[in-house]
């Protein structure tokens, strides 16, 4: 119960809107360029407005860097990253359709 005894649930108010669960409200942060926030991105970018405090250069520059390696991993196709290369040169070699990461604990 929210308030005072003769106030509304919870519950009724949520059903005015339509909505049965809480789960059905879903609270999303978007930063200045539309992207999505986590929570902890949200509660600093949160905190530094009611304070008043900005991110200092070096802050700023290390986010931006971030922000660029991950758009940019995102843009390289799976099949075209160095790790994918060496493996299926690797299945090639032993003309393989798997490859054994692990020798240690394989039987002789």
């Amino acid at each position: 119960m929210l308030g005072r005894s003769k106030d509304r649930t919870y519950r009724e108010e949520l059903s005015k809107f339509g909505k049965e669960k809480e789960s059905d409200i879903k609270l999303e942060y978007r930063d200045s360029q539309g992207r999505i926030m986590t929570p902890k991105e949200a509660f600093r970018y949160q905190c530094r407005i009611f304070h008043g405090i900005n991110p200092s250069k070096n802050k700023q520059e290390k986010e931006k860097k971030r922000y660029e390696a991950s758009k940019k991993i995102l843009q390289t196709a799976p099949q075209d990253s160095a790790s994918m290369k060496a493996l299926s040169k690797l299945q090639q070699q032993n003309s393989q359709a798997f490859v054994i990461l692990n020798t240690k604990n394989q039987p002789k």
